[in-house]
């Protein structure tokens, strides 16, 4: 028994030896009274306080019968407790407790003390406490909760003391417009399933941010008679998100050679702008640019202003008539002056214009209509030409870039339908994206909002944004700068991680690692090869039937490590060489062929079927027939044999393949002590050795193979089991004749 066991023990025996002994002495009323329950429930980092007595005693203590507490303490004098639990004190401690009295008279509790776990929040990220930002800007809120317990059950996040609605956990997003400028406090509150509690708090400041301006539609085209002002209602085009005051620079330049022309623009008070050409004729490139004071710009598209004189040259000068002022006058003809009159044509004195000019164009913008005039005939006088420009009544519609009587804006509103809005799920009205930016308070997303939108990962990563770095969240290998993203997060890159990424050449080969890539030159097997630089990504390995003549072989694809070359090779590479050959051969043998077929011929010819096949048994076999003596053996085979066939037709079952095969097994076993389960080769040599002759030896090998792919083919059908049973049979009969 150990010491603490020993001085506890000793202490209960003494409370129950004082218990009788006093029993009748200390009634309850006498007792002191411990002011403590048998279970006490304490909080970490809360203090715990507790008047075990009332009144003073003569001896006070307690005992740990079961406790890790590190520093709880009791005052004797006081008979207090003033105690607060760390996070080093969770768990359950029981502890003893006692008291004496001055008339001896004790009392005695055993009390649970279980300190509980009180969450803690860890703020992750915004690091700082104390935060900056512009409007249209957003921020990610993430914490991480110490909770011994395990029993975090509630997540409160609040704005000013406003609670949010929503699943929000360890995460929060706090997204501003353009309308958030001043000052925020985003505050966590994590609660367990005890009440417990903690609180974190992050100061912001909202800063006020200027927006652009922006277009909210194209200008049209216009045109204008020379030294007449064109009028733009410039306040139907641009506008401004934060209503600044804007300012305007019109920019002209001359369509035909790209030269700036000098213009006078003059706009009021209510962005009404006046352009005067001053006496420029021809076309115009015009841009606006619009500036609202704060650094935000917008262009306008590049329009085309056409400035045409009202009526050809018709504005001459009479007093100012000489040779060469462009205008043949009445003193002047082809004969005196080309210069003006032009060349002499069809006996006229005088150029005769033919004019050709095009059609009308469509009413442009400020009521006025173009065309082209050339003259066919060249003459260098044009005080005759065509109008060229004329005022029209310019038509309201839908489409004409222009703000029209009764539209709320251009070409929207009243009988154009409704304008743009920033819910109309489609960018127009110079909105940065869909419905956001521009005009729109929305936030259009960005890849530097600092929120996790548009498809990221991670905060501004991910996606459609760039690569994530190490540590950071995604989807797939495609948002990791890593290229590898293991559980959701992206991985470490590393020289053995199978991934071609960092500055490396090939997988985990050379820039920042120290490994070669491999090659097909490098004399080593890797990369996927067959065979050493061959196979795989290189080239294929040589083979012996790649019609290749390689790795030194005689002829293509044998001989070297192939297969010995044959006939057919020799005569496939050396065809004039194995037409001699044949033709020698042919001329040495044919004398010895025409002889034995003759000397047949006479034999063969004067004998039955049954002689012909023993004479043909004596020329080609000279053995004596070892079949006398089997007659028996093959007439039983053959009624068996004619029997299965017989079962075969009635039944047509692929069950009677198996007895088939035994039956003409042990016929050949009996026979020639062949076994079809050997190759042909061993059969061939089996039938040497028996020293069965010609022909009668190729009808023993011929059922044995039929035998053997009866027994291998498992596909075979009846009709075609019965089919070969049939050519077996024509042997046995051969078989019979040359036993009789």
């Amino acid at each position: 028994m150990s010491g603490k066991n020993i001085i506890i023990f000793s202490i209960l025996c003494l409370v129950l030896v004082s218990s009788v002994s006093l029993a009748m002495e200390c009634s309850d009323s006498l007792k002191p009274r411990i002011n403590l329950k048998n279970s006490e429930e304490l909080i970490e980092d809360i203090n715990f306080y507790a008047k075990v007595l009332d009144k003073n005693v003569s001896y006070l203590n307690y005992v740990e019968i079961n406790s890790s507490f590190e520093s709880f303490s009791l005052d004797k004098e006081t008979n207090e407790i003033n105690f607060t639990p760390s996070r080093y004190d969770l768990g359950e401690h029981k502890l003893f407790f006692y008291a004496i009295d001055d008339i001896d008279c004790y009392s005695s509790l055993l009390v649970n003390m279980f300190v509980y776990d009180k969450p803690r929040i860890i703020p992750l990220k915004p690091d700082s406490k104390y935060i900056l930002m512009d409007e249209g800007q957003g921020m990610i809120f993430n914490i991480e909760v110490d909770d011994k317990d395990n029993d975090t059950k509630e997540y409160v996040w609040k704005i000013n003391d406003k609670k949010q609605e929503g699943d929000f956990k360890e995460t929060f997003a706090f997204v501003t417009d353009f309308n958030s400028t001043g000052e925020y406090n985003i505050s966590v509150i994590v609660i367990d399933s005890k009440k417990l509690n903690d609180t974190y708090t992050w100061e912001i400041a909202v800063r006020e941010k200027n927006r652009e301006p922006y277009l909210f539609s194209e200008l049209p085209d216009y045109a204008s008679p020379v030294g007449k002002k064109t009028n733009i209602a410039l306040n139907n085009y641009f506008g401004d998100p934060d209503n600044d005051r804007l300012h305007f620079i019109i920019n002209a330049t001359n369509q035909k050679n790209n030269n700036k022309v000098d213009i006078e623009t003059v706009i009021d008070a209510s962005n009404q702008a006046q352009i005067n050409t001053k006496n420029f004729t021809g076309v115009l490139i015009v841009e606006i640019t619009a500036m609202d004071g704060f650094g935000g710009v917008v262009k306008s598209n590049k329009y085309k202003l056409f400035v045409v004189n009202l009526r050809g040259n018709a504005q001459n000068n009479v007093d100012n008539i000489f040779c060469g002022d462009n205008m043949c006058n009445k003193n002047e003809s082809c004969g005196t002056c080309q210069k003006d009159c032009g060349p002499c044509t069809g006996g006229n004195e005088k150029c005769v214009n033919r004019w050709d000019c095009e059609a009308w164009s469509g009413c442009l913008g400020n009521g006025y209509m173009i065309r082209s005039c050339r003259d066919l005939n060249g003459c260098i006088d044009e005080t005759r030409k065509p109008a060229e420009i004329e005022e029209c009544e310019f038509k309201s519609s839908c489409y004409n870039k222009i703000k029209d009587e009764g539209e709320t804006h251009v070409d929207c509103g009243g009988q154009c339908g409704q304008c743009p809005t920033c819910t109309d799920r489609t960018q127009n009205q110079g909105e940065r994206g869909i419905d956001c930016g521009g005009p729109c308070e929305n936030i259009c997303p960005t890849c530097s909002d600092k929120i996790q939108n548009q498809f990221e990962s991670d905060v501004d990563c991910g996606g459609p944004c760039e690569e994530c770095i190490d540590k950071r969240k995604c989807y797939s290998w495609k948002d990791c700068k890593s290229h590898i993203c293991k559980s959701s997060i992206c991985a470490v890159a590393t020289c053995l991680d199978g991934v071609k990424n960092q500055d490396e050449i090939g997988v985990d080969c050379e820039g920042v690692c120290n490994n070669k890539c491999p090659t097909c030159f490098d004399n080593i097997l890797n990369q996927n090869e067959t065979e050493v630089d061959c196979g795989g990504q290189c080239k294929p390995c040589p083979t012996c039937n790649d019609n290749v003549l390689n790795q030194g072989e005689k002829y293509t694809d044998c001989g070297g490590v192939c297969r010995k070359c044959e006939w057919g090779d020799f005569e496939k590479n050396n065809p004039s060489k194995a037409l001699m050959v044949k033709v020698a051969l042919m001329i040495a043998i044919l004398p010895f062929i025409i002889l034995i077929l003759y000397w047949l011929s006479r034999k063969v010819m004067k004998t039955d079927k049954v002689e012909r096949l023993i004479l043909l048994n004596r020329v080609f076999g000279r053995r004596k027939n070892v079949f006398k003596n089997k007659k028996e053996a093959v007439e039983q085979i053959s009624s068996v044999l004619k029997k299965l066939e017989k079962d075969i037709m009635e039944t047509n079952k692929k069950e009677t393949r198996e007895e088939i095969v035994s039956m003409i097994s042990k016929f050949l076993e009996k026979l020639a002590d062949i076994r079809i389960s050997n190759d042909e080769e061993t059969i061939i040599k089996t039938v040497k050795s028996m020293e069965i002759p010609f022909p009668l030896s190729n009808i023993v090998v011929y059922i044995a193979s039929e035998a053997k792919e009866i027994s291998n083919n498992k596909y075979l059908t009846a009709f075609e089991i019965m089919s070969k049973l049939k050519d077996i049979n024509l042997a046995i009969l051969e078989i019979e004749k040359s036993t009789q």
